[in-house]
C-alpha cells in the first residue's frame, strides 16, 4: 500500500475514526507541493452510469466493471469533488475546489467512510483514484482541520488535467495531512470524525 508515499515523506497508516489516512514522516515546509492526485480520467456520462447508475452501462463500463471485480477493486464512486471556476491571473485557468458526494448504488460495494476518489475539473472532465492501479497516496487523504489546500488546472504542462494538494502551514512528522471536503460534500444524518 505504498503507492509513492516514501518517496514523498508520507506514509499510509491507520487514523482513528477514518479508515487509513496520510501520516507526515518528514518535515513538510509551508507552500511546499506534497503531492499529486492520479488516476482514470472519467466523462460526465461515465460517472453517471458506472457510480450514479443515471444513465445504462455501455460496453466499455462493462469491460470497466468486470476489470475492477476481477481485480478486487472497489467499485464506489460515493464522492465527486467539483472543482469550479474561479478568477485567474494567468493564461492557464485555475479552479477551486468544493466537494459533493454521490450515493453508492445499492449493488455495488458500501462506501468508505473519508473516501475522496473522485474530483470533477471542469464540466466533462473527472479523475477517479479508487483503482489503486492509477493512483498514488493523496487518495487517503481525510477531511479534518487543513493543513493542505488543493489546486488544480484543467490543462497542466502536458496537456492533461493536475490536481494537486499544497502544505498551508509547516507540518511535522507524525502529523496526519488533511484538507477540508467542504460542506457539501457531508449528508445530513454524517457524524464527522
Amino acid at each position: 500500500m505504498n503507492i509513492f508515499a516514501e518517496r514523498d515523506g508520507v506514509r499510509i497508516g491507520p487514523s482513528p475514526g477514518k479508515g487509513f489516512g496520510v501520516f507526515a514522516t518528514r518535515r513538510l515546509p509551508a507552500e511546499a507541493t506534497v503531492g499529486d492526485y492520479v488516476g482514470e480520467q472519467l466523462t460526465q456520462r461515465e460517472v453517471d452510469a458506472r457510480y450514479s447508475q443515471t444513465c445504462e452501462l455501455d460496453d466499455s463500463d462493462r469491460e470497466w466493471l468486470e476489470s475492477r471485480r476481477r481485480r478486487g477493486v472497489s467499485c464506489t464512486g460515493n464522492c465527486v469533488q467539483r472543482i469550479c471556476h474561479a478568477t485567474s491571473t494567468s493564461s492557464m485557468q485555475c479552479m477551486q475546489l468544493v466537494a459533493v458526494r454521490i450515493p453508492a448504488p445499492s449493488d455495488l460495494q458500501t462506501p468508505r467512510p473519508g473516501s475522496t476518489d473522485l474530483f470533477k475539473l471542469s464540466g466533462n472532465c473527472f479523475i477517479d483514484s479508487e483503482d489503486p492501479a492509477v493512483a498514488t497516496w493523496t487518495r487517503y487523504l481525510n477531511h479534518g482541520t487543513p493543513n493542505l489546500r488543493v489546486k488544480s488546472l484543467e490543462r497542466g504542462y502536458d496537456g492533461s488535467p493536475r490536481v494537486w494538494f499544497v502544505a498551508t502551514r509547516d507540518i511535522d512528522p507524525g502529523d496526519e495531512l488533511l484538507w477540508d471536503y467542504g460542506e457539501d460534500y457531508w449528508f445530513e444524518d454524517d457524524t464527522i470524525a
